[in-house]
């Protein structure tokens, strides 16, 4: 009789958790003159194995501005030139893996992103102001690293890594770590 109500004061007590599987982040980096923002919106689970998997999609807007211009006299003639102001708007879909220990995740990554970039210098030639406006499109990889470290159920605090890649342009490969802060609903 005893062990029968221990057994039925077991099953009364359980409750089912609700997993939260959806995810919101706004996310940014920065540099001395150069910042980017962005947001995404992710679904994620945790396997009983503590299995982490999370496919993210985000869009950034990144805007990169050198102060200074160059100035130079070639035949008398006074030409000058407003370093480049460079911005980009981009979208990039992001499947991850890793494993949940409990307050903190950590993951591999690789990033498929598509951005748009627009590059403008102003020239001063004898006074008289041009300038030089590039459009272009690129497609880039981006493996990585990450981790979420949870402050409360609804909330975490991220960092990722990502080696982004353009095609065969060595020049256009750059690492960024990006910081973010994650509501789970």
């Amino acid at each position: 009789m005893v062990i029968s109500s221990v057994i039925a004061q077991e099953n009364s007590v359980k409750t089912e958790k609700k997993e939260k599987n959806y995810s919101l982040a706004l996310k940014g980096s920065w540099e001395t003159n150069k910042y980017t923002a962005g947001m995404s919106i992710g679904y994620g689970k945790t396997f009983p194995n503590k299995l982490y998997t999370n496919l993210e999609l985000g869009v950034d807007y990144t805007n990169d501005r050198d102060m200074g211009m160059f100035k130079t006299e070639i035949n008398g003639r006074k030409i000058s030139a407003d370093k480049p102001h460079h911005y980009e708007l981009a979208a990039e879909l992001t499947p991850k893996l890793g494993y949940d220990f409990g307050q903190v995740i950590v993951y591999g990554l690789i990033g498929a992103k598509l951005k748009r970039e627009k590059t403008e210098i102003s020239v001063y030639d004898n006074g008289t102001k041009g300038v030089y406006k590039n459009m272009s499109r690129k497609f880039q990889l981006a493996p990585g690293v990450g981790a979420d470290f949870k402050l409360t159920e609804s909330v975490s605090l991220g960092v990722e890594g990502k080696y982004y890649i353009t095609t065969k342009d060595t020049k256009d490969r750059k690492y960024k770590t990006t910081f973010n802060v994650k509501y789970h609903f």
